[in-house]
Parts: structure tokens; sequence; C-alpha cells
């Protein structure tokens, strides 16, 4: 390349540097708040679980469902969480199913699998009226691990799928 070419190449990099930014555009964590594009307004509102409602076998999965969903909206600043009525907002989950399925043949040689599957729904409420405001849809989740027990194998698909639930009630649209 041309020694004169590599100044004139910058400064065009440059400008269209400065027309970008002039447009809005921003990279990911400079935006003043995620939260401002949430279902759930600034993160000033309050929020508390309406229900955890499952039909598994698992009957500690609503525990963990309500723990790591508190966990994941506190680490966005969402909303300030309250254990009692009243709240701004309510939000219920429903575990529509889990599955297991496991590849038990030792004499193959190969590692033991385990392939598991979840799938949510979360419902927002206001609060006061209890009109259903949002819906995330089916969340569904499946993944594979080797050699895992079945608690921990569950606590990880229950962790990804509200982790894409809350990523859902971020968005804009």
């Amino acid at each position: 390349m041309p020694a004169f070419l590599k100044p004139f190449l910058l400064s065009i990099l440059a400008a269209a540097l400065l027309a970008v930014s002039g447009c809005g555009y921003t990279w990911r964590g400079e935006e003043n708040s995620s939260t401002t594009h949430s279902v759930l307004g600034d993160g000033s509102k309050t929020l508390r679980i309406r229900s955890v409602e499952q039909t598994t076998l698992y009957a500690w999965i609503p525990y963990i469902v309500r723990s790591q969903l508190r966990d994941e909206i506190a680490a966005r600043g969402l909303a300030k969480w309250v254990d009692a009525a009243p709240s701004d907002f309510t939000i219920g989950v429903k575990i529509l199913g889990c599955r297991m399925r496991s590849d038990n043949d030792l004499s193959s040689g190969m590692p033991n699998l385990v392939t598991a599957t979840i799938s949510m729904v979360f419902n927002i409420c206001n609060g006061h009226t209890n009109q259903e405001i949002w819906s995330s849809g089916t969340i569904e989740y499946t993944d594979s691990f080797e050699r895992e027990d079945e608690r921990t194998v569950i606590q990880s698909i229950v962790r990804e799928c509200i982790y894409r639930g809350v990523d859902r009630i971020q968005q804009q649209f």
C-alpha cells in the first residue's frame, strides 16, 4: 500500500465513526440503562412473584425458579423486590415441562450423556388490577451434560431458561 494512502484511509474511517456515533448508535453497555427498555420500566417499580406453577415430578423446582428469577432480575436492576402485596407488578411462571433423557449404554465406551429440556412461560401482571400486561410466550431450552447428577442438570437448564426469559422482559418490543 502506498504511504500516502494510509493516512487517507484512516481519516475516512474516523469520519465514518463520527457519522455513526452522531446517529445515536452506542456500543453495548454505553447506553444509559437497559432497564429503561424493560417491560417493568426504569427499575424503580416493585415486583413480587405471584406463582410458580409446575406439573413435573420434581417438587423442588419451584424453589429453584423463585431463587434464580429473583437473583437475575435483581442483578439487572429491573425492579425492587417485595415479598407481599401491594406491588406495582407481579410475575408468574408456568413450567410447561421438564424432561431428562440419558444414554446409559456403558458398554459402548462413550461418556454417559444426559439431555435435559425445560419449557416455561413468564407472565407479568399489574400488581393493583391483576390484569396481564405481558407474556413471554414459550421459552424452551435443551442441553446435554456428561456424568452430571439430576439436580445439577435441572438447576443448569432452569438458570438458562430464566436468563432467556429475563432477556425477553428487557426487549423493547
